[in-house]
């Protein structure tokens, strides 16, 4: 009971990290199983599919209505949420081929890597998304805004 507790708990707080991206491109803890676990990672492994970054890029960039000026930036940005897709599907992937380790403090230390990896990620998309945002007019920043995943805490 406790062992499933915790690994609820790792499993809400890996997914609430990944939602506070620029998309559904969370990449959970290792070493969760069960059925709920089965049916988020497969929505998130979905999300990840390039033709469905792709259609949500499109979509974004339909809403925001960019100038000419404006399209090199999107280029930029579009290009690297792409790329972090694509990064976040392999780790995915990799991470579903391995074995979780036996013993829990190697568990917890598996964990804590990803964590940080993900953690890396985070900040460089924070760090792209400001970016592009900051050359957005108020109105395009509104839909910007609408647009972006909010992140649901305790909210199933």
């Amino acid at each position: 009971m406790l062992r499933t507790s915790l690994r609820r708990l790792l499993v809400v707080v890996g997914v609430s990290a990944g939602l506070l991206s620029a998309g559904a491109w969370a990449m959970p803890p290792a070493g969760c199983d069960g059925p709920m676990h089965g049916r988020m990672m497969g929505r998130m492994h979905a999300a990840m599919d390039p033709a469905k970054v792709d259609a949500r890029l499109d979509k974004l960039k339909s809403a925001l209505k960019l100038s000419n000026g404006q399209q090199a930036g999107w280029q930029r940005y579009a290009d690297f949420m792409r790329e972090q897709a694509k990064q976040h599907r392999e780790q995915f992937d990799k991470m579903r081929e391995q074995t979780p380790p036996a013993h829990a403090p190697e568990r917890l230390e598996r964990m804590s890597e990803h964590m940080q990896l993900r953690m890396k990620s985070m900040e460089a998309m924070k760090d792209e998304t400001r970016r592009f945002y900051d050359t957005l007019t108020d109105t395009q920043k509104t839909a910007f805004d609408q647009a972006m995943p909010q992140p649901r805490h305790g909210k199933h």
